[in-house]
């Protein structure tokens, strides 16, 4: 629940203001990694700021026995100090965002005060993207909306958490927040990447999953006739997958070779509100409807985010417990399978097209009915992703379900691949 900040809060807000030289959450700053004459060098610039702020204390209360004259002086070299000082040691847009905190979309989105983003690397990240797609949207001069912590319903009764939503004429970002550092190698069509050395998930799919949920369930929810084109459009045409890294110190070596079809961006916060994207773009309107729609799915409390996250980490616990004793039993068969069907499909052209494709099929829950809830998203062979298509027609299925991906893959590249013919 919102309520006054303490001196916690404001102090938060001027250690997040600062440029990560001076204070960095994960405490990789110049103070902690420079020795000697070098340390008092770097920190010489915010002990200006604070003689300035000292003296012009100072100078109010001594006004009438300083004059005019002498409240003048000690006034101009204050703001001497200040000027020179205070771009050296903040940041800006992020000061900016902090004075105005109370009126900024984080604070009336989220209801994290600043004192609790310092003890959560994840939140923080959270925050600085927002800070910076906010200036996107000012960058590219486009009308649009802010979503933070997109709670979107799922089948089977869970839901599928998206960091944050970015709603414009330019398109839909789903956008991914990362507060993290270090080398990332490997290919962004892979499932996973290395960071260091370690094996980790490749934020890109992992956005990816979450686009794929935000198209079925505005697919569902966006209300005719205004919203007519979600009928004969691929709403991907108009979804953005964006990662956004927002603690200094990732090296990215990734290979470029191959890249997804959709339009995507994976870099730092602060290099985002240059970037541009493809010409597809909403009208007002449409920005207007698709914010209103979502809007329900992001507006619960901090305590209801944190319950309702805590009971699907419960769900899941079960769901692996379940699926160990399975295993004991050798009755355990996995939940995903693969075929290939025949089906009607609108294209990100805006197309209706017919041809075979591969399904990848997911039991996700169980309805009223006890009868087993699927979700399905469709490969695109020429990226390797699979992708929601909620507004495709089946015509029928071209092969019996399996569990393994690449022998459907390899019936379908023999015998189904073939070019997809315009309806």
């Amino acid at each position: 629940m919102k309520s006054g900040f303490t001196l916690k809060d404001y102090w938060a807000l001027v250690k997040i203001s600062m440029r990560s030289a001076y204070w960095r959450i994960d405490s990789r700053n110049w103070g902690k990694q420079l020795d000697g004459v070098l340390f008092w060098i770097v920190w010489i610039f915010p002990l200006g700021v604070v003689l300035a702020l000292l003296n012009i204390l100072n100078t109010a209360t001594t006004f009438f026995a300083l004059g005019v004259a002498g409240v003048i002086g000690e006034l101009f070299k204050s703001i001497f100090l200040l000027v020179f000082c205070v771009p050296v040691t903040f940041n800006i847009k992020r000061m900016k965002y902090s004075i105005h905190f109370k009126d900024s979309t984080w604070w009336k989105n989220t209801g994290i005060r600043p004192s609790e983003m310092l003890s959560d690397k994840g939140v923080y990240g959270e925050y600085i993207a927002t800070i910076y797609a906010e200036e996107h949207l000012k960058a590219n001069q486009v009308y649009g909306k802010i979503l933070n912590n997109v709670f979107v319903p799922v089948p089977g009764g869970s839901f599928n958490e998206i960091d944050m939503i970015s709603i414009s004429e330019i398109g839909i970002q789903v956008i991914e927040a990362k507060g993290r550092q270090g080398k990332l190698s490997g290919n962004w069509m892979d499932e996973t990447l290395s960071q260091n050395g370690n094996e980790m998930q490749n934020p890109l799919i992992q956005n990816l999953n979450h686009c794929n949920y935000l198209v079925e369930y505005l697919y569902q929810k966006l209300p005719l006739p205004a919203c007519e084109f979600k009928l004969f459009t691929d709403l991907f045409a108009f979804i953005k997958n964006v990662v956004l890294f927002s603690v200094y110190g990732i090296q990215d070596n990734i290979n470029r070779s191959f890249e997804p079809n959709m339009d995507f961006y994976v870099g730092m916060s602060d290099k985002y509100a240059n970037q541009r994207f493809k010409n597809r773009t909403l009208s007002k309107e449409q920005v207007d409807m698709i914010y209103e729609t979502l809007l329900p799915v992001a507006s619960y409390s901090p305590e209801e985010r944190r319950q309702m996250i805590q009971q699907r980490e419960l769900e899941r616990q079960q769901k692996e417990r379940l699926r160990e004793q399975q295993m004991r039993t050798h009755t355990y068969k996995p939940n995903t399978v693969y075929y290939v069907v025949d089906m009607n499909f609108i294209d990100i052209d805006g197309k209706w097209y017919r041809g075979n494709v591969v399904c990848k099929e997911r039991i996700c829950g169980m309805d009223e009915n006890n009868e087993p809830v699927f979700y399905r998203t469709f490969l695109d062979p020429s990226d390797g992703w699979y992708y929601a298509k909620p507004n495709m027609t089946f015509n029928k299925r071209l092969t019996e379900p399996d569990y393994s991906e690449a022998t459907i893959i390899g019936i379908y590249n023999q015998k189904y691949n073939s070019p997809f013919l315009e309806k």
